[in-house]
């Protein structure tokens, strides 16, 4: 993948006290806030495909990335099974963009 461009991160899975996705779901909300600093001014459609949002609860994880985009002028598309999507999130994006339910998929 790195010969075609794509940039690989790979992650050890060694600590029992994280999640499994703990460390990429932060390199991917750092990764959207860069972009959210870059094109201020110039924003455009943030599109993330999500399962659960675990941390929306607490004011973190993706939903915080996603309210600090779309205060900055960027539309939200938020990708996710009905059932299994944060209820809080997914009411929070149909309100501030657009839900799209993945059940029929």
């Amino acid at each position: 993948m790195e010969n075609e461009g794509v940039e690989v991160s790979l992650f050890r899975q060694g600590n029992p006290m994280r999640r499994e996705q703990e460390m990429p779901d932060r390199l991917l909300q750092v990764r959207m806030l860069e972009d959210a600093l870059d094109y201020n001014g110039d924003p455009g459609i943030v599109v993330l495909l999500t399962g659960d949002g675990p941390a929306c609860l607490e004011g973190a994880g993706f939903h915080s990335s996603l309210q600090t985009m779309r205060k900055r002028g960027w539309r939200v598309e938020l990708l996710s099974w009905a059932d299994s999507c944060n209820r809080r999130m997914r009411k929070w994006a149909e309100r501030n963009g657009v839900f799209v339910s993945l059940n029929h998929f």
